[in-house]
């Protein structure tokens, strides 16, 4: 038997090939209606799909026979196929020179042969559907025709078979690191918590970064995306012989693994090393938080949703250290400036946290609003001390000068990435219930309740006590005054919540 050449194209034809994706799969329909159809067309027992690989023809189709898979290349008749770009047919096998004595042939008896090349777009031919038969036989041109078009057909599905897989490939990875997405995390989770069992669990890690917000606004969001893209190589690298990656969105990435205690400690470990890079100007860390399945959550949703809360537990406690410590820098530069300004400062934060909790608010926006109590006139360093403490009326001018002093001390604050939350109620805290206050012209529920409350007590403290400009009045009048403008100038539920508060024994901010 004559062996047939490679193609001049080889390599790329391979290459072609290989990109479809589909040597040593399934079957499939689709393939095994199309063969079927060319058998009955050209009017053989057998058909076959065959696709020619390096040294293999392998059957993805076949009909009306039992041939093994797996043909060697050298000995088959689609090798000689693809070399050509019309359909081969061979009327006698026996009785051409270029097969006669080869094995299937003299040994496995086929006579007849008629293959179309499966030609690619770009005019690859990586393999042929074919008709085969154990007596000679002759094709019509009408009968050659309509098998070279059921072989476009079998490279029309396979292009439908490859944009599928593509499509599927792109909904379940993130396009920008590579990485499995949330869809990808959610499959993949069901598939795993299936074997997950007390003794062998299944781990979920979720991690956050720490410091990348501040990273993008400094060097730009396409150096953030390529961090990004440089924290998840690391972080898959790292956990390769663990478990699997993903990226679940923004700046948080998440991973699945199997194993025990220490398996988890070590891919921690080794997790955050992996997602930490520092240099000039930045430093990036993460938080995370694990779970481990199924002891203690039964599905993939509360996992989830306990590893975002231990994840945050963690962070929180970081960004609370530091919001503290830039706060207390901040109180002291206040109280260095002015020491008037610290003393009403930490009185409104006494007040605000009693009609806070009066109202309700708890936890973080309880901290967070004791922060931006104590520092809601920090603005005012930056104005000059001549209008501040100006014994008499303040000129239009001045009036406009002085009421830039909450957008200052958002400024100011806003600096502190920690303490972002107080920057926005210390804009706020001068914005009147009816629409007149200032720098925004803010109006009812549209108020941050924080900056409401602040508005309230800052107030009352400064009626209270004695200014260069006035008489200080009593409590009692204060009272009566803050009630009088209820429903203009404050938040009627503001100003009753203070003077319930103001029948209690007063405790120290938080």
């Amino acid at each position: 038997m004559h062996t047939a050449p490679k193609p001049a194209d080889e390599v790329q034809r391979l290459e072609a090939l290989s990109s479809y994706d589909i040597l040593d799969t399934e079957r499939e329909a689709a393939y095994d209606d199309i063969v079927s159809l060319a058998s009955q067309i050209c009017g053989t027992p057998v058909s076959v799909m065959g696709l020619v690989d390096a040294e293999r023809v392998w059957l993805k189709a076949q009909t009306g026979g039992d041939a093994p898979p797996n043909c060697p290349r050298d000995i088959s008749f689609c090798s000689h196929t693809i070399l050509q770009h019309e359909p081969l047919v061979v009327p006698d096998l026996a009785a051409d020179p270029r097969f006669a004595d080869g094995p299937l042939v003299t040994e496995v008896g086929l006579r007849f042969y008629a293959g179309a090349p499966l030609i690619t777009d770009d005019g690859f031919a990586i393999g042929t559907l074919c008709a085969l038969d154990d007596v000679p036989h002759e094709l019509s041109a009408q009968q050659r025709d309509a098998l070279a078009a059921l072989a476009r057909q079998v490279v029309a599905q396979l292009e439908l078979r490859r944009l599928l897989a593509i499509s599927r490939h792109e909904a379940s990875t993130d396009t920008l690191t590579e990485l499995g997405n949330r869809r990808a995390l959610m499959a993949d989770f069901e598939t795993m918590l299936i074997d997950a069992t007390s003794d062998e669990p299944l781990h979920l890690l979720l991690f956050d970064l720490d410091g990348f917000k501040k990273y993008n606004d400094t060097f730009g969001h396409s150096a953030g995306d390529a961090l990004l893209a440089r924290l998840a190589g690391k972080l898959a690298a790292a956990l390769a012989a663990k478990g699997t990656v993903y990226r679940i969105g923004g700046d948080e990435f998440c991973a699945l693994l199997h194993g025990d205690d220490d398996a988890l400690d070590a891919a921690r470990a080794a997790a955050s090393l992996a997602l930490s890079e520092h240099g000039e100007g930045f430093s990036i860390t993460a938080s995370h938080g694990a779970v481990s399945l199924p002891d203690e959550a039964p599905t993939a949703t509360q996992a989830l949703r306990l590893a975002d809360e231990r994840m945050y537990v963690k962070k929180a406690g970081r960004s609370r250290a530091s919001s503290r410590q830039t706060h207390d820098v901040l109180v002291r530069i206040l109280d260095e400036r002015d020491r008037d300004l610290h003393t009403h400062g930490s009185t409104v934060a006494v007040l605000a946290v009693e009609v806070g909790r009066e109202m309700g608010v708890c936890g973080e926006e309880l901290d967070h609003l004791a922060k931006a109590a104590a520092l809601h006139d920090i603005g005012k360093v930056a104005v000059p001390d001549a209008i501040v403490h100006k014994p008499g009326p303040l000129s239009s001018e001045e009036w406009a000068f002085m009421r830039t002093h909450t957008v200052l001390g958002e400024r100011i604050l806003a600096a502190a990435p920690a303490l972002r939350e107080e920057a926005a109620l210390v804009r706020s805290s001068h914005e009147r219930w009816d629409g007149q206050g200032y720098p925004d012209q803010r109006a009812g529920q549209d108020i941050p309740l924080g900056s409401r409350i602040i508005f309230v007590c800052d107030a009352l403290d400064a009626m209270t006590s004695p200014r260069v400009y006035r008489r200080s009045c009593s409590q009692e009048q204060a009272v009566t005054e803050l009630r009088r403008c209820a429903g203009t100038q404050f938040d009627p539920a503001v100003v009753d919540a203070l003077c319930a508060a103001l029948r209690r024994p007063l405790t120290q901010a938080a």
